[in-house]
């Protein structure tokens, strides 16, 4: 290994091609920037999970046995794994993905087996979980340095936790900018995401009753823990006919089926960035998100911010359908507004970043 090399390590929970969470999304992307870059990446990720198996300069290690998904376990498990590259790299960055599954073994592992590694991490927002909560108040403090995706996580570090703002370093995701692709758009509106509690796709079934008898359609575009159950609840609201679940698209067909849509919306209960509706304002789509978390800040000018109401998000749906100027308006706004996030910058940013940790 020369000298001059940069070698980051980073423990995931999961880097899959085409996936639909916007954390794996941006890992993904961060970490290919990284290793075209000429950044040395060692990855750590759980039994049999995908990857591209193309991307230069990965170095892919596998947890050996296997363990229920989304367990706290991956804390222990890789921290063997931890100690046998480090012996082989002597890497100085140790990337955590989740403080929650990944920051205790990396904590254990520094403190233990290389003091002189520095524990970067990424916090996109908080979620109250008790056991999330415990593992912020006692590790938070703990980090080198903190990468937040937001100025409203950020605040919201400094404010709970009394980090100083030097430890913390705000970096916005990147959207990728596709051709642009004449289509024409259907009476439908749509979502895409994970199918999680956090999605607040429930509220979107709701909002369909309203809107069924205009002859609106939606798709939800994901797949996730509550698919059966979401299911279950347009069965049971005689919906079938109006909602539609597309669980497995591929980036291409994802796109084609926002494209298509006359609106996009995110009703997230929180966010800290929202990957989701900026892609789709990339795409041209007029956007109607929550006032949740980061929505405000990272929607911004490029799309309509309004609270939980479905009352309200009845009159805007069918103010913008109805109102093919306003659609546009909100078509160009939304285009221009995506123009200032680029994984360019970002990677750019992180680069610099690791380089100052390292010394």
């Amino acid at each position: 290994m020369k000298k001059q090399d940069i070698v980051i390590c980073s423990p995931q929970y999961g880097l899959k091609p085409n996936s639909d969470a916007g954390g794996e999304v941006y890992d993904e992307k961060i970490l290919k920037g990284l290793a075209d870059k000429g950044v040395k990446v060692e990855i750590i990720l759980p039994y049999g999970k995908e990857y591209d198996q193309n991307q230069k300069n990965w170095f892919v290690h596998h947890i050996k046995i296997p363990f229920i998904h989304y367990s706290y376990l991956f804390n222990l498990a890789i921290i063997l794994q931890l100690i046998s590259i480090y012996k082989k790299t002597h890497f100085k960055i140790l990337r955590i993905h989740s403080p929650y599954y990944v920051g205790i073994g990396a904590w254990i592992f520094k403190n233990v087996f290389a003091k002189e590694v520095k524990l970067v991490t990424t916090y996109f927002h908080f979620e109250d979980k008790i056991v999330f909560n415990l593992i912020d108040r006692m590790f938070i403090n703990k980090w080198d340095h903190i990468i937040t995706s937001s100025q409203t996580t950020a605040q919201q570090i400094k404010t709970d936790y009394k980090i100083k703002k030097e430890k913390i370093s705000i970096i916005y995701p990147g959207i990728d900018q596709p051709e642009p692709i004449a289509v024409k758009r259907q009476n439908e509106i749509s979502f895409c995401g994970k199918l999680i509690k956090r999605k607040n796709v429930n509220f979107l079934i709701e909002l369909m009753r309203e809107l069924k008898n205009d002859g609106i359609k939606l798709n939800i575009i994901g797949n996730g823990p509550l698919k059966n159950k979401l299911g279950y609840k347009i069965k049971k609201l005689g919906l079938e006919n109006n909602i539609f679940i597309l669980p497995n698209l591929k980036n291409k067909e994802k796109d084609q089926a926002i494209r298509q849509s006359k609106i996009f919306v995110f009703p997230s209960l929180m966010e800290g960035f929202g990957l989701a509706p900026l892609e789709a304002m990339a795409l041209g789509v007029p956007v109607v998100a929550s006032d949740r978390g980061a929505l405000p800040e990272t929607v911004g000018e490029g799309g309509i911010v309004i609270p939980l109401d479905k009352n309200l998000w009845a009159r805007e749906i069918k103010n913008i359908i109805r109102n093919p100027q306003l659609a546009k308006k909100l078509s160009e706004q939304g285009k221009n507004w995506v123009k200032k996030f680029t994984w360019e910058e970002a990677i750019s940013k992180i680069i610099e970043l690791t380089k100052r940790n390292e010394n």
